[in-house]
């Protein structure tokens, strides 16, 4: 089916879930969910339907909000029960969080779960069997940028490419979706949101994604509460220099970035749809 598509989503996730503060066991109400908030509502705007990556432990916290999005056509995801790294799991701890993870969110909510996104985009093609054995209708966490920590490396050997970072198993009907590279001073850089594109000279950055939506017909953008928070962050002690970069830098003009993306998609004449969507369209 020929077309141009952008898939929005969002991995609901708290502060103390970030990867840098995960083992500092952090006393603070501050949880910079208010993120969630204001991504929603700018989607919201412009009536664009989000993918929601939940960690099974944020479900209690936030379950008659996302409840709400569901019942305005957005789908609810899982992204795990916690924010570690699933290459630190063996195969047998990953497939016992998967099936633990995944009827925790679908007793809460009330929805079948289909997708899923690793932390970290951590992933490999021995954890992206137990997904497909376990039921899972896709995987959304290829990124193909070794420079990222943890990441992991699928190949997409027996799958059939549909769009630019869309894939179909030959085998059956799994699916796998990529997030989106380019080149930014000659290196593979990431362009599909999260911190990458918050922390990014904007000025250098935003041509090379026009450039990219104008030439391709398959955007996906991500990003974490963390991100477009307006809570104020407790003083954290000891952190590494880009650690403190990386919690502070970017997040007051994220959102009108955000919007700029979105507008250059509208031009480009791209739909927006969810990873589910696709799923039944190819």
């Amino acid at each position: 089916m020929a077309g141009k598509y952008a898939v929005f989503t969002i991995d609901v996730e708290t502060l103390c879930d970030t990867e840098c503060l995960m083992n500092r066991h952090l006393d603070t109400d501050v949880t910079a969910l208010d993120g969630l908030d204001r991504y929603m509502e700018l989607m919201d705007k412009y009536d664009i339907k989000v993918t929601l990556f939940v960690l099974s432990p944020v479900v209690p916290i936030i379950k008659d909000k996302l409840k709400q999005y569901i019942q305005n056509g957005h789908r609810i995801e899982l992204h795990g029960s916690s924010h570690k790294s699933p290459m630190l799991l063996t195969d047998e701890e990953f497939r016992n969080e998967m099936i633990e993870a995944k009827a925790m969110v679908e007793r809460e909510l009330g929805v079948t779960v289909k997708g899923y996104r690793a932390p970290l985009f951590s992933l490999d093609n021995n954890k992206l069997n137990i997904l497909e054995e376990l039921g899972f209708r896709y995987d959304a966490s290829k990124l193909d940028f070794t420079h990222a920590r943890n990441v992991g490396t699928i190949t997409v050997e027996y799958f059939k490419q549909f769009l630019n970072g869309a894939y179909k198993s030959v085998k059956n009907n799994f699916y796998e979706f990529s997030a989106i590279t380019s080149t930014f001073f000659g290196n593979i850089f990431p362009i599909s949101g999260g911190g990458y594109l918050r922390l990014a000279p904007w000025q250098y950055i935003r041509p090379i994604i026009e450039n990219y939506i104008k030439t391709h017909d398959y955007y996906v953008f991500y990003l974490h509460p963390l991100d477009v928070t307006q809570e104020r962050l407790p003083h954290i002690g000891k952190l590494k220099m880009s650690d403190r970069f990386y919690l502070t830098a970017g997040m007051k003009t994220y959102i009108q970035k955000i919007e700029q993306i979105i507008l250059c998609l509208i031009q480009n004449n791209y739909s927006f749809v969810t990873f589910n969507d696709l799923t039944h369209m190819y």
